[in-house]
């Protein structure tokens, strides 16, 4: 069963809104979000690369690059199962790829469905960027590769993270989970 194209909507935050209540990280939530990334900075650039296709394992690299500079990359792989069709589990780690390319950059989809609908505008820095100050200077990269590095030689589990935060970290970008950690006193500086 095939369903006919459904154009975006005018404001992809809305129809962002109402389904990621109820689904996370899912294809269609990936195409809204690149939408309202295309919104909010018209000048980012998106790149997706299938590292690895084949009858066992997906592998999809997600690269976006905001004008002032600022890129981050994200591997997402699943091994192939019988249990859904091929295109949809990849559909699905492309997903999953975008998300955590985004969610890297700062750019959460909280934040993204939060955002105030306004006209497209060529910006050098998103409104919902974080902005870097000294005391994020052990952390030279808001990525979660980065913020894994320095957690780890602090002794500090996801299990950790997710205390600290109330929540799973799969809904924070990475300055945030510093933020809950430097709040509990798990992260001194």
């Amino acid at each position: 069963m095939t369903t006919a194209y459904q154009p975006l909507p005018t404001d992809p935050r809305t129809v962002l809104r109402d389904i990621s209540a109820s689904a996370r990280n899912s294809p269609e939530i990936a195409a809204l979000r690149l939408a309202v990334l295309r919104l909010d900075i018209p000048d980012a650039i998106v790149q997706i690369d299938a590292v690895r296709q084949d009858d066992t394992a997906i592998a999809v690299k997600a690269t976006i690059g905001l004008p002032g500079g600022a890129r981050h990359s994200a591997i997402a792989a699943h091994d192939v199962t019988g249990d859904s069709g091929w295109a949809i589990q990849y559909a699905a780690t492309e997903a999953e790829a975008i998300a955590r390319a985004l969610d890297g950059l700062g750019i959460s989809l909280q934040k993204q469905i939060g955002a105030a609908a306004s006209p497209a505008k060529s910006q050098t820095q998103p409104n919902h960027a974080p902005s870097k100050t000294n005391a994020d200077d052990h952390l030279p990269e808001y990525s979660w590769n980065a913020f894994w590095r320095e957690a780890h030689t602090r002794g500090i589990s996801r299990e950790d993270v997710e205390r600290a935060l109330g929540r799973s970290i799969q809904e924070v970008a990475p300055q945030e989970a510093v933020i809950a950690l430097k709040s509990s006193g798990l992260w001194t500086s």
